[in-house]
């Protein structure tokens, strides 16, 4: 009898552990589309698996490649683990992502209208190691990574260096290019939404 009430204390003592370590995680917020901590997700999360914009190499062709991502509550937490999971897609193989070689990422925002702000670090870009192909590859591949996944997003908009800014890194122009009109038609829900 002894034995099974020392069991019945040992499982309480670690039951109650565990839901104390939980309560110590950082909290994530959304006020002002702006996520705090750095918790993307909790640990029981489900595993969801998003597509990334890649090339192949082979043949120059744009190519889907799988990302694991977790289905935290937060949508904007989703977001942001695709476009981490974009920014440090692979860099051999068949298919690559196009992302510049000590591009990082600053901030996600998602905006009340359905924008998306991305706003990326380019301080670590060797100059003359990106030219305009590798930044319009970029910036396509970026979209075609959040409009895929995220299909109630309307437009993506650059930030470099937290910034409004002419190009990437001095050769593409950014502005336009990243309106991509009308929702995914790939998802009818979409349109409904916004009727």
């Amino acid at each position: 009898m002894k034995f099974f009430f020392t069991l019945f204390l040992a499982l309480a003592a670690a039951f109650s552990g565990i839901g104390c370590s939980r309560q110590k995680q950082a909290p994530v917020s959304e006020e002002g589309g702006k996520a705090t901590g750095s918790q993307l997700y909790e640990a029981h999360d489900r595993p969801a698996t998003v597509f990334l914009r890649a090339v192949d190499m082979a043949t120059g062709r744009p190519e889907n490649i799988p990302a694991v991502i977790r289905l935290s509550r937060s949508r904007l937490n989703q977001l942001k683990q695709t476009v981490l999971a974009y920014l440090g897609g692979p860099r051999e193989g068949n298919a690559q992502v196009p992302v510049p070689p000590g591009m990082e990422l600053n901030e996600v925002y998602w905006m009340p209208d359905n924008t998306v702000v991305v706003d990326v670090s380019v301080s670590q870009i060797k100059p003359g190691e990106t030219g305009f192909w590798e930044e319009e590859l970029f910036v396509r591949g970026l979209i075609e990574t959040v409009s895929k996944n995220f299909y109630e997003v309307k437009q993506v908009k650059l930030l470099v260096n937290g910034q409004d800014a002419p190009t990437l890194v001095g050769h593409y122009a950014l502005g336009t290019s990243e309106n991509f009109g009308s929702p995914n038609a790939a998802h009818p829900s979409a349109a409904s939404k916004n009727l």
